[in-house]
């Protein structure tokens, strides 16, 4: 018994190869564009996806159920193998979500750095950086959110003030509060609308650093921070915005009175306007709230 295990173990080795054999050549077999763009598929835009608009993404290369180590180590093995570049892109980007998702966080964090690698070698550093954020933020959309931090940091550290920057800065915020950790979220806002004050993600930031406030019942806080974007974005939609996101600080402190008058202010100076709709149901969503108090 003890002398046929090893065998056995070689058996389920090969086995796993020659699965890896037909998935590489399944891939060699598919039509691909070679176009640059194409070659390192769709998800290579400049936006990010967000999570009501996800990108279209390549459909991913099948993998075993179990990702043991051996499995692991035979599908790399068949990505080094491979000389087409197409396909070890989609190799390791199939390797790479599936990693996320099993919360393998270092080995997928490997395998971002090695397809980025392999990009800026074949297609340059603007191409790979183009891929980073875009994987990034499919992972995120995902809600793979400890994966996705981990990606917006190799894209910070690796391409250091790159054209991504401000997003990367943002959306690791953003992932940061997802996973409810509102204070270090408040560390990457703030450093947000300190290094890229320019940024079309600033205001967003201003906003986000607010609330990220207000999670922690810093309240005070919340409303100056609320109060310095209103004056920075005058007469812009965002010093509306800050606005009426006072009566939401308010409303979570308790001090309902005065978040009722932050409504009444608005609706009555915004006869028309972006958030003219959304003072109408907060002003009646704290109607609801007092009358469920009586």
């Amino acid at each position: 018994m003890d002398q046929r295990q090893p065998w056995t173990k070689r058996i389920g080795i090969l086995m796993t190869i020659i699965l890896i054999s037909v998935i590489v050549s399944a891939c060699r077999k598919a039509p691909s564009p070679q176009t640059k763009q194409d070659v390192v598929s769709k998800d290579s835009k400049d936006e990010t996806p967000s999570a009501e608009q996800p990108k279209a993404q390549t459909k991913p290369v099948s993998l075993p159920e179990m990702l043991t180590p051996e499995v692991i180590a035979a599908f790399r093995a068949g990505i080094m193998a491979t000389d087409r570049y197409s396909d070890r892109i989609e190799m390791r980007r199939s390797l790479m979500y599936r990693l996320c998702q099993g919360k393998q966080i270092e080995s997928a964090l490997a395998e971002f750095q090695a397809l980025l690698d392999d990009v800026e070698q074949r297609e340059g550093r603007a191409m790979a950086m183009r891929v980073a954020i875009s994987d990034a933020g499919q992972v995120q959309w995902k809600q793979d959110y400890a994966a996705a931090i981990g990606m917006y940091e190799v894209l910070l550290n690796r391409y250091d003030n790159s054209p991504f920057t401000a997003k990367a800065l943002y959306q690791l915020g953003v992932c940061h509060f997802q996973m409810k950790d509102y204070v270090v979220a408040e560390q990457v806002w703030r450093r947000t609308i300190e290094e890229q004050d320019g940024s079309s993600q600033a205001p967003q930031a201003w906003q986000k650093l607010a609330l990220a406030q207000m999670r922690q019942k810093n309240f005070d806080a919340s409303l100056v921070t609320l109060d310095i974007m209103a004056a920075k974005y005058q007469g812009t939609p965002y010093e509306q915005h800050a606005r009426l996101c006072r009566g939401d600080v308010l409303k979570e402190a308790g001090r309902e009175a005065e978040a009722r008058a932050i409504y009444t202010e608005f609706l009555e100076e915004h006869q028309d306007g972006s958030y003219r709709r959304l003072a109408e149901q907060r002003m009646s969503d704290l109607g609801k709230a007092v009358a469920g108090m009586r």
